[in-house]
């Protein structure tokens, strides 16, 4: 998914952030975001682009594409519900992650291949998948959040899988 320079800026204005807060969450330069809401660069890396967008999701924002009755794009706050650690614990080349999804407690298993194929890696080593969760975050959280939204039992240990991605994350 793409999303607008005014998107991105309208999103930023629900979250009260400024432009430094986002680069810093998003891990990406600050000169991109500006450049990129002042139609200076409408050219973004795919991965900036990721991980702008994931990580202003991971923060409640849900971006709404344009319809065919002729309703814009836009942008609006998701109700959270997901509650999450951000340091993850490395077990079996994958990642465990402690939630709490409606007051219950869970945990969340992203597969090693998943974070590899996430990352683009051949080969990775822990370090990198950890950098990749860091990285993709917001988009392991919202992947998390729909594969919860259909039920869970308390203490239960949901495992992130490829197809529980949305398309083109890879």
């Amino acid at each position: 998914m793409m999303i607008s320079a005014a998107q991105c800026r309208a999103a930023r204005a629900l979250l009260d952030w400024n432009q430094d807060k986002l680069a810093e969450s998003a891990s990406v330069g600050r000169a991109t975001i500006a450049d990129f809401e002042r139609g200076v660069r409408l050219d973004v890396m795919r991965q900036n682009m990721i991980s702008i967008i994931s990580t202003l999701e991971a923060a409640g924002v849900e971006f709404m594409p344009e319809t065919d009755d002729g309703l814009g794009a836009g942008v609006r706050l998701r109700n959270l519900e997901l509650q999450y650690g951000k340091e993850p614990r490395q077990i079996d080349g994958g990642l465990l992650f402690a939630l709490r999804f409606k007051g219950e407690s869970l945990s969340l298993f992203v597969q090693r291949d998943v974070l590899d194929d996430l990352g683009h890696l051949r080969g990775g080593r822990d370090g990198d998948r950890v950098r990749v969760a860091t990285e993709r975050l917001g988009l392991i959280m919202r992947t998390a959040e729909l594969r919860l939204a259909h039920g869970v039992q308390p203490g239960e240990r949901i495992v992130l899988r490829h197809d529980d991605f949305p398309p083109g994350s890879f």
